[in-house]
């Protein structure tokens, strides 16, 4: 069955290793961008050769915010716009900010 989504993020590898690497991004998060799961996320990095974060390294999402892990400020800024895009709510789920 052909795919019918187009993933812009997932397919450029530069990107995707700089929301995952220098961003910070967990596959959740950037699955939610694109509107997959984070196994289509993981798929992709295999593609590509990208490298994953070694276990227990904190990533931009388990900080209070991105700069206490050593993000740019531009990981808050990404942050923002990706919830303000979904209504803070969770793409997984369906979980919004309110009801946590």
């Amino acid at each position: 069955m052909p795919r019918t989504k187009d993933f812009d993020i997932l397919e450029d590898p530069d990107r995707l290793r700089f929301l995952y690497h220098d961003m910070g991004l967990t596959m959740q998060e950037i699955a939610s961008m694109e509107g997959c799961v984070d196994s289509t996320v993981l798929s992709y990095m295999r593609k590509h050769d990208i490298e994953r974060r070694t276990k227990g390294v904190q990533s931009g999402a388990d900080s209070i915010n991105g700069a206490d892990a050593g993000y740019s400020g531009s990981w808050s800024s990404a942050k923002r716009k990706v919830r303000d895009r979904d209504n803070n709510t969770c793409q997984s789920c369906g979980v919004s900010e309110e009801e946590m």
